[in-house]
């Protein structure tokens, strides 16, 4: 979803003399920004700041595909830290130094806690008047832009290279005119959100999966599973052996009764998986 939104932004194209679509040019991207601002690192402390710190952000709070305001550095008490320099809801940040991969990778800030402010391997692009700032956001994401960044960033190693705001203005970029990047904007961000959503549901079909690992180790160790007879269906019983149960004496107030579980009540369809079903919950 996020690369079909990419790609429709910068109209497949992969080169800057390939032919756009009618009222779309061809342009710099120092044409769409009214201003780069870069930010400054202080002295910071090797931890994340608290509620009520300052701090500055690390570059992954950029490089993850959206803005991640707990990857940050907590600045000393005291710390100068000038007033422009702080993050905004709505800010365009770009790293401006990292690896080839991640040099140039930009985020829309949605929300930002108070405190929290640009280091001096972040950008803040501001983006000209008329300019759709979610247009901007996802083209600067786009797989021709993003090479372009890359091959434009200095460095002789890839595992740190950086770009110039220079050479970041002279990129050539596929303007589109404002109703396209408004309708162009909002698909991508439509389809980043999606995307998002889709990343938490396989996170948390993951952590599912892990648990699932362990209960099967665990009863496996403990030797809950048993495999069912060979004229039985294929299907996997899992059933709960539980050891040997002492015996309750009989005192005439008390009366020797089996223990039982929720689980060895349980009828055996309920205790029957089909392997199928089995692995698709692995």
């Amino acid at each position: 979803m996020q690369d079909a939104a990419h790609h429709a932004l910068t109209a497949q194209c992969d080169a800057a003399t390939q032919k756009l679509p009618h009222g779309w040019r061809w342009g710099r991207l120092d044409d769409v920004i009214k201003r780069i601002e870069s930010g400054h690192s202080p002295r910071c402390l090797e931890r994340p700041a608290e509620s009520d710190e300052k701090a500055v952000i690390k570059t992954s709070a950029i490089t993850r595909g959206r803005f991640l305001e707990d990857e940050n550095k907590a600045v000393p008490a005291g710390t100068l830290l000038k007033e422009q320099h702080e993050i905004k809801a709505g800010d365009i940040l770009l790293c401006r130094a990292n690896s080839l991969d991640h040099v140039g990778a930009t985020v829309h800030v949605t929300e930002c806690r108070p405190g929290l402010y640009l280091s001096d391997k972040s950008l803040r692009l501001v983006p000209n008047t008329g300019i759709d700032d979610r247009w901007l956001v996802s083209l600067l994401a786009a797989p021709y832009v993003r090479a372009e960044m890359a091959r434009r960033s200095n460095g002789t190693l890839s595992s740190m290279r950086n770009i110039t705001q220079t050479n970041l203005q002279d990129i050539p970029i596929p303007i589109a005119p404002l109703h396209d990047q408004v309708r162009l904007g909002r698909q991508a961000t439509q389809c980043r959100h999606a995307a998002d959503h889709l990343r938490l549901r396989v996170q948390k079909a993951l952590e599912s999966s892990a648990l699932l690992r362990r209960a099967l180790a665990d009863a496996a160790s403990a030797g809950r599973i048993m495999s069912p007879a060979s004229s039985s269906p294929p299907q996997v019983e899992i059933a709960l052996r539980l050891p040997p149960q002492p015996s309750v004496p009989n005192d005439g107030d008390w009366t020797a009764r089996q223990v039982h579980t929720p689980w060895m009540a349980a009828d055996q369809h309920s205790r029957n998986v089909l392997p199928v079903q089995l692995e698709l919950e692995l």
